[in-house]
């Protein structure tokens, strides 16, 4: 017998959001059409097909607050749908196809591990977690977040959350999402070291560089972030990606570089 259970998107969730058309954050779902067969609807856990209308939304699993907490979009049929079962005891041989990761995490909600699913063997990496006295959840990131979507037997009260592909994580608090709040800091630095190149000790020559390199590089980084999964197929970054690290090079080069002019002046 597995060591898991699997839940769908329970049935209030998915009836709540048709008939008020808003999700638990008051943001109206954006119907669409599926371009493709590497997502999931969340409710009858059955992956789309091209051409079918299916309603996006924001939803959050976790019933209290936490640093793992996160809420981001899932899918769901524009009209009814069912799963076969409400309670599945077997992993669904339709997503062995698609790229997975599953992350395990304890009862208190605290993320403990992660593995990529290899060769559709989801079931090794389950088992390998709850091998673990600490872990006692996992949550398989399958392309939308699934309320409770993964659970060990011993504690179904617990909640569990898939993921989503690269793609669509830049409305979410996914890795993407973080980065872009990054991308955003980096230009903030740039502009207030912008404000003291003036007052630094360097040459006509060095303080234009400086002027050039900070802005340029806070916008490559975000270009090269989004560049490297421009496709709606995208389970990882391209190469572009390398992009990133030339403008972390080009920052760093201009900080370094205003920084010894500001100690110039310091010493005079």
């Amino acid at each position: 017998m597995n060591s898991f259970i699997m839940y769908p998107l329970s049935s209030q969730v998915s009836d709540e959001l048709k008939d008020t058309m808003r999700d638990q954050f008051g943001n109206e779902p954006t119907l669409e059409q599926a371009q493709s067969r590497r997502s999931i609807c969340r409710r009858c856990l059955r992956r789309f097909n091209p051409g079918e209308r299916r309603l996006l939304f924001k939803y959050r699993p976790f019933q209290r607050e936490g640093v793992f907490a996160e809420a981001g979009p899932i899918y769901i049929h524009e009209n009814d749908c069912r799963p076969d079962t409400e309670i599945l005891t077997s992993y669904p041989d339709d997503f062995r196809e698609l790229p997975l990761l599953l992350r395990a995490y304890t009862k208190d909600d605290e993320q403990v591990d992660s593995q990529p699913i290899k060769d559709g063997d989801a079931e090794t990496v389950i088992d390998k977690f709850y091998e673990s006295t600490i872990a006692t959840y996992s949550r398989n990131l399958v392309g939308g977040f699934a309320d409770r979507n993964l659970r060990r037997r011993e504690y179904l009260e617990s909640p569990a959350q898939s993921a989503i592909p690269l793609h669509e994580q830049s409305v979410a608090s996914g890795p993407l999402a973080r980065r872009a709040r990054s991308c955003r800091v980096f230009l903030i630095l740039s502009l207030v070291a912008l404000r003291y190149v003036d007052e630094a000790i360097l040459s006509d020559k060095t303080k234009n560089l400086v002027r050039w390199s900070l802005p340029s590089a806070a916008i490559l980084l975000p270009v090269a972030f989004f560049l490297s999964v421009l496709s709606p197929d995208a389970t990882r970054p391209n190469g572009l990606i390398y992009l990133a690290y030339v403008g972390a090079i080009i920052l760093a080069t201009g900080l370094i570089t205003l920084g010894v002019g500001l100690l110039r002046k310091a010493n005079i």
